[in-house]
């Protein structure tokens, strides 16, 4: 292995290209603008990596490297592939992300052997590609560009486990979604969709399913059928009901005048986070939810803490800073998991406060940033 990294090298130096038996050339945040003629020497190289440099075309010489399996072009200034199939047909994993790419050409589609494709941080508006041919594509990332529409799903995608479309201007999520059979982690957050299809209840072996920042009301009926699904991200949309099935549901600044009671039939329900809205009072009925482990209700308008929160015992955080709370429940003391409370800026008499003190002096935190992390 070689790394020229953090040089200031302008080309890969030639001396570099009579190394026959290099495997992998780490060459990061020098300025190097183009691949040079002599490259294809390199037979045995099957990693190239050459982020942060200043390469505005690729060459033909690139195509000789036929052992290379692993291509990292990330934070460079390319704007398009003026050589055509300008890659080497073994790649395994590429990575476009961070340039100045309007498009991507079909040419690309002759990696039958791609497993991993980054394409995020671009200027991408159109994925009109056929991926028909990319029947090994595992993982997918193309967020933050100006995407419009969904890539082309087709039958040949069966084996794509992760696909990212964060920070686009997508509409639609089209019906085609369920032939991503393999699908496990969907990121959609910060588009403009309004509705889900039905279709995606038959993306069985989803886990993961992020829709922050849309424009969504409702979610379909069906997604309960999603058994595997874990994590469900719908925070910043207006959103009436929920499906009864996850384990950890973000509901974030979804605008809730009251807490969806639907929720409360998911008794495998671990982490749930609802701050931001506008929810005077959690039901009776979340004393159904006996596996919870995490609730933030921060920033809201509750007036007490649930009287049954001691019937929780897997209890190990509850965050319920900036809201208008002036009691508390003696049962709290009773919680034998608890390890983090927070009742900042809330409206708590001078007695509760006492209370507190002496019985959660080691939980009980001043100061503490309750964003949450499920990445």
């Amino acid at each position: 292995d070689l790394d020229l990294s953090g040089n200031q090298f302008t080309e890969i130096p030639e001396q570099v290209c009579s190394l026959k038996k290099l495997n992998k050339l780490v060459c990061r945040r020098n300025n190097i603008q183009a691949f040079p003629e002599y490259m294809g020497n390199l037979k045995k190289l099957t990693h190239l990596d050459l982020r942060r440099n200043q390469i505005t075309v690729l060459s033909e010489s690139l195509q000789d490297l036929k052992s290379l399996i692993c291509l990292s072009l990330e934070s460079n200034t390319l704007q398009s592939f003026e050589v055509p199939n300008p890659f080497p047909v073994n790649i395994e994993e590429l990575d476009l992300s961070r340039n100045a790419l309007t498009a991507i050409p079909n040419e690309i589609t002759n990696l039958n052997k791609l497993l991993r494709l980054s394409i995020s941080n671009n200027k991408i508006s159109s994925l009109s590609t056929d991926f028909t041919n990319f029947t090994h594509l595992e993982y997918l990332d193309a967020h933050r560009n100006k995407l419009k529409e969904f890539p082309e799903i087709s039958d040949g995608l069966k084996n794509l486990t992760y696909l990212d479309l964060t920070h686009n201007q997508m509409i639609i999520v089209p019906t085609s979604i369920h032939k991503l059979i393999s699908l496990r982690e969907l990121r959609l957050p910060s588009n403009k969709i309004k509705v889900l299809p039905d279709e995606i209840s038959k993306l069985e072996q989803l886990e993961i399913l992020t829709l922050s920042h849309n424009s969504l009301r409702n979610l379909p009926e069906n997604l309960s059928e999603l058994k595997n699904l874990q994590v469900l991200d719908v925070g910043n949309n207006t959103l009436e009901t929920l499906p009864n099935n996850i384990t950890s549901a973000y509901l974030d600044r979804t605008q809730w005048q009251k807490f969806e009671k639907s929720l409360c039939k998911n008794q495998e329900l671990q982490y749930l986070s609802v701050n931001g809205n506008h929810i005077i009072k959690l039901p009776d009925e979340l004393i159904n939810c006996k596996k919870l482990r995490y609730i933030n209700v921060s920033d809201n308008e509750l007036i007490e803490i649930p009287h049954f929160i001691h019937e929780f015992p897997l209890l190990t955080t509850f965050l319920a800073a900036n809201n208008k709370i002036t009691h508390i429940p003696r049962t709290l003391d009773e919680c034998p998991s608890l390890e983090t409370l927070d009742l900042i800026d809330n409206s708590l008499f001078e007695e509760e406060e006492t209370w507190l003190l002496e019985h959660f002096k080691d939980v009980l935190i001043s100061d503490f940033e309750y964003d949450y992390d499920y990445e």
